[in-house]
């Protein structure tokens, strides 16, 4: 037995598995819901279901413990540069200035969209939109959507970008290529659904480039998931 151990836990290996760890977390965490995505399998009214808020949440939360347990684990980065900070109250408050800057530059490409199609200059984006009508799940929806938040926010942006800005990748690549993996877990909702997560991601990218605070781009994350549930809420 403890010549097996040695086998596995020396130097070179541990080195190989920290080099590959952002791969497997990526694996283990997103790769199911990506490889499964399609319009046709996503239920636009699965937010309306307590059950289903539920079984994120209780899924989400081991999920998003092991990726903050990696980054305070980590031996070359310190927890501050992942954004690992002392939540403060006034976090809250604050995030709603990156949602309302991520609303700025969504609204008008939703419109523009709207305006071409409408003038027929382009032909509707085939994608998906939520339907939410159970007034009764929007506690429950809006903690999901803060569930969602700090697990998306703390892989894409604080763990994964910090991890390649640690190994020398250049910023520019590091934001188009993190978000593009980003976006690609909402293929579902469509070229335009893609195109609005993109931005999102780069958004919430310069956000956390300028603060290195996880608390603020994961409640502006989920403030924007829980507007939108409440838009169709409304509208619905």
């Amino acid at each position: 037995m403890a010549g097996i151990q040695g086998s596995w836990y020396n130097p070179a290996m541990l080195k190989l598995f920290r080099r590959g760890e952002p791969l497997l977390l990526f694996l283990l965490v997103f790769f199911p819901g990506y490889f499964m995505q399609s319009s046709q399998n996503v239920d636009p009214a699965l937010f309306n279901s307590l059950s289903f808020n539920l079984f994120y949440i209780l899924t989400a939360v081991p999920q998003l413990s092991l990726i903050l347990y990696l980054m305070m684990r980590s031996p070359d980065i310190p927890g501050k540069k992942f954004g690992l900070v002392r939540f403060k109250p006034n976090y809250p408050l604050k995030a709603l200035a990156g949602t309302a800057g991520i609303l700025l530059v969504l609204v008008p490409l939703y419109i523009i969209h709207a305006l071409l199609v409408s003038h027929g200059v382009i032909v509707e984006w085939p994608g998906m939109t939520w339907s939410f009508t159970n007034k009764a799940m929007i506690p429950a929806v809006f903690i999901t959507c803060l569930t969602t938040g700090y697990l998306e926010e703390s892989y894409f942006r604080s763990y994964l970008l910090t991890w390649g800005q640690k190994r020398g990748i250049g910023r520019a690549g590091l934001i188009l290529g993190i978000n593009a993996l980003f976006a690609a877990g909402h293929l579902y909702q469509g070229p335009l659904g893609f195109l609005a997560t993109f931005l999102i991601g780069v958004l919430l990218t310069l956000q956390f480039l300028k603060n290195r605070n996880l608390h603020l781009i994961a409640w502006s994350h989920g403030y924007y998931n829980f507007t939108v549930l409440m838009v169709a809420l409304l509208w619905g």
